[in-house]
């Protein structure tokens, strides 16, 4: 059994899955719309499958390891994905959480990459304790501004055992959470937020 498997994060249907970064992109998107959409209009269809593209691309451009990533995608039929989460297991040796609270305090912005509103927060949680990093992204390709994004990632020191979960949430919609911290958080803690930006509350087990 992995790592990732003996932890519980619940996950509505609406978070679908994008796989460990084994698979390509293409092959993702195509599988997760015939699978889940398979009726969706053309027009709707491309536009789906592209977004999906660029957010298994995303998530695969992350840190390596044990990983696990998923595409919120609340309306298929306006094709289009509204949030990547992705969440890594790591086995530590030894007391690395200041060292790992020091790390994310030292992040400042670039020449290319502004991070706005940074905050670093420390959370006891009930099994171990958790280094909170949110911010706001702005990044710059040749002068040209990419669209912002709003991330949360969060380190979950396991009190039971030498491992590491990181939590990694972000959207280029600025108003999808209320607070995306906060729902993070409740993730990490086995809880059920629901789905951002949506008042009806349809529960699964991720």
């Amino acid at each position: 059994m992995t790592g990732l498997e003996q932890v519980s994060i619940q996950l509505d249907r609406a978070w679908w899955p994008l796989g460990d970064g084994t698979d390509s992109a293409a092959e993702i998107a195509d599988a997760l719309i015939t699978s889940l959409v398979p009726t969706l209009g053309e027009p709707s269809v491309t536009a789906l499958r592209s977004d999906l593209v660029s957010f298994a691309d995303w998530s695969q451009s992350l840190a390596p390891g044990e990983r696990r990533s998923f595409a919120l995608v609340r309306y298929p039929e306006q094709g289009r994905v509204d949030a990547l989460l992705s969440w890594r297991f790591s086995r530590i040796e030894g007391d690395v959480y200041d060292d790992y609270l020091a790390l994310a305090r030292s992040q400042q912005s670039t020449d290319r990459v502004e991070l706005v509103n940074q905050r670093v927060l420390e959370f006891t949680l009930g099994l171990g304790r958790a280094v909170v990093v949110h911010d706001i992204l702005l990044m710059r390709e040749g002068g040209v501004l990419a669209p912002a994004r709003e991330r949360c990632t969060i380190g979950f020191f396991v009190d039971s055992e030498p491992a590491l979960i990181e939590l990694h949430l972000a959207t280029m919609d600025l108003s999808l959470f209320d607070d995306i911290v906060e729902f993070a958080l409740a993730l990490v803690a086995g809880q059920d937020p629901g789905v951002p930006g949506q008042l009806e509350h349809r529960r699964v087990a991720g």
